[in-house]
């Protein structure tokens, strides 16, 4: 992407802060307490937000002085505040992801709550930003962050198939071949690479992080293309405003790509097999989610679909049959 500036290696951080004058940082409590003395140039503010929510941060926002650059620093929550407050003052963010754990560092989608508890994403294409992929920063995250950006890289299959099942009904833009050829490239390294990933080594996590770079950069480039979220990330939304609860984004993804890809009757086996090769962690049992809870969600689908995301996908084929449901309970809850 020509618009975004990413600069990968181990130890990179201290060099590129040194080069910040009038900044704020938005981040969270924990990363700011781990990584706040490699601020030699100390923030004017530090804000963490703990929220999406367009209204809080709206209000936040008026407590920002004028006239300052904004770096975000944590997780794709921190980061998607930051990008919000920086597309508001119309400045360039500078993003440094202490977790592998989403796309949001390299997207020009900004991901936020509106007054319904819906999560959404505008976008601002083109937008300028730099990004500090620091291997050294991101190893010393708990694993687990760090893993959780391999369910959202290998959604990329599920959604694949949801566009070709959608073209092969008549539905959306027939299949192009030579995105096709891409993706399926990619997903061929992501899934080549799911032990080394898995191992949380600064090769693992240049491995993923570039992978995840090049998939939202080929996504950003086709955004007429639904391949940016399919039936895996439709999961996962509804299942946030089903439970009125916040999880970890590429974990929950996870999860929906292993009921996506059961229903499309297609990688089921071999998508498993990688998220347990890169120690993911997505059962219901491991995230604290009841049946009832995964069942309420798959219920309400078809609404949440047509309210927010009008994607076309494999939920759009299934009838909710109690046969249908009890398989799925069966294949998440009597697993590992």
């Amino acid at each position: 992407m020509t618009n975004v500036k990413t600069i990968y290696g181990s130890g990179v951080l201290a060099n590129e802060l040194s080069n910040l004058n009038g900044y704020i940082v938005v981040t969270d409590k924990v990363p700011w307490e781990l990584y706040k003395d490699h601020f030699q140039k100390k923030p004017l503010q530090v804000v963490t937000p703990d929220t999406l929510d367009m209204a809080t941060l709206d209000r936040m926002l008026k407590t920002i002085p004028e006239n300052v650059d904004f770096v975000g620093l944590g997780g794709g929550a921190v980061i998607d505040a930051a990008k919000y407050f920086a597309y508001l003052r119309n400045k360039s963010p500078l993003l440094i992801p202490t977790i592998s754990s989403t796309n949001a560092p390299f997207s020009d989608f900004i991901s936020i709550t509106n007054e319904n508890g819906y999560r959404f994403g505008f976008k601002k294409l083109g937008w300028p930003k730099r990004i500090i992929v620091d291997y050294e920063l991101i190893c010393k995250a708990n694993p687990r962050f760090n893993r959780a950006g391999y369910g959202d890289l290998i959604f990329m299959q599920t959604t694949l198939d949801d566009w070709r099942l959608a073209s092969e009904k008549g539905k959306g833009v027939p299949v192009d071949p030579k995105i096709e050829k891409t993706l399926e490239g990619m997903i061929a390294i992501a899934l080549e690479s799911a032990t080394e990933i898995g191992s949380n080594s600064p090769r693992g996590i240049e491995i993923l992080m570039k992978l995840i770079e090049d998939s939202t950069d080929l996504m950003m480039q086709n955004l007429s293309l639904p391949i940016n979220a399919g039936s895996d990330h439709l999961f996962a939304w509804n299942l946030e405003v089903t439970t009125g609860r916040h999880f970890i984004h590429g974990e929950i993804v996870a999860l929906g790509i292993l009921i996506s890809s059961f229903l499309h009757k297609k990688h089921y086996l071999e998508l498993k097999d990688a998220l347990d090769q890169a120690n993911v962690t997505y059962l219901p049992k491991e995230l604290d989610i009841s049946w009832e809870e995964i069942k309420k969600t798959l219920l309400s689908m078809e609404e949440y679909n047509r309210k927010v995301r009008q994607f076309d996908t494999v939920f759009d084929e299934v009838v909710w049959t109690p046969e249908l449901l009890n398989e799925i309970q069966a294949l998440l809850f009597c697993n590992k």
